[in-house]
């Protein structure tokens, strides 16, 4: 066993495959720098971010066209939000604010090991609601995975369940996020989250509740 892989072993696995495709990526001296570093960090999931943001270069060689992941949702759930938490240039943030349909436009930027998609909200009615799910639901279909996000507050309403039935019959993989769970107590956030999962006929254990806006 090499040092680099006696390093790897220390990594959770989910991080493992991550950080041996940087490895895979380098050349001989740089390989040395790196297993420095690896060595000096703690080994956690904010180690991995920087080293991806430090090897971007590097994981573009390998992994050629990058899979695109589209965000989205009904309107201000906060989709806007999530999408600038995982984007690498800050100078490609989208709009955020309280008020609803902020987002008209698709808008992608790079996420390091993916590109992110910001959709506008694909609940409206009208033209011009209309004309926004449109740009939604195209990005939905060219995407590669899908990021379906949904308001712990407001919870999951009729307009809102048939959305997903929509996304879902693209058969794209996706996951489900609960978000702003932040204003929620504690003692709550279970029975919210079993409601979500049974209004879109999931197990609880599918939806992944998070605050966007705290990271």
């Amino acid at each position: 066993m090499t040092l680099f892989d006696e390093v790897l072993s220390m990594f959770p696995p989910d991080v493992q495959s991550t950080v041996r495709k940087i490895w895979d990526a380098l050349g001989p001296n740089e390989k040395e720098s790196f297993l420095s570093l690896l060595i000096g960090f703690p080994a956690d999931t904010n180690l991995v971010r920087l080293l991806v943001k430090l090897s971007t270069t590097q994981i573009r060689q390998v992994m050629g066209n990058k899979h695109s992941v589209a965000i989205v949702g009904p309107t201000n759930v906060g989709k806007s939000t999530l999408y600038n938490l995982l984007i690498q240039n800050k100078s490609d943030s989208a709009e955020v604010g309280p008020t609803p349909g902020t987002t008209t436009e698709n808008q992608q930027a790079d996420a390091a090991l993916f590109t992110v998609i910001d959709t506008p909200g694909a609940d409206a009615v009208g033209s011009v609601g209309q004309r926004e799910k449109d740009l939604a639901l195209s990005a939905s279909a060219h995407a590669d995975f899908l990021v379906l996000v949904y308001d712990a507050i407001q919870g999951i309403k009729k307009t809102e369940q048939e959305l997903f039935e929509e996304l879902s019959a693209l058969n794209k993989p996706f996951v489900v996020v609960l978000n702003k769970i932040d204003l929620l107590s504690r003692k709550d956030l279970p029975a919210v989250i079993s409601r979500a999962a049974q209004d879109l006929g999931l197990e609880p254990e599918q939806i992944v509740p998070i605050a966007a806006k705290d990271g």
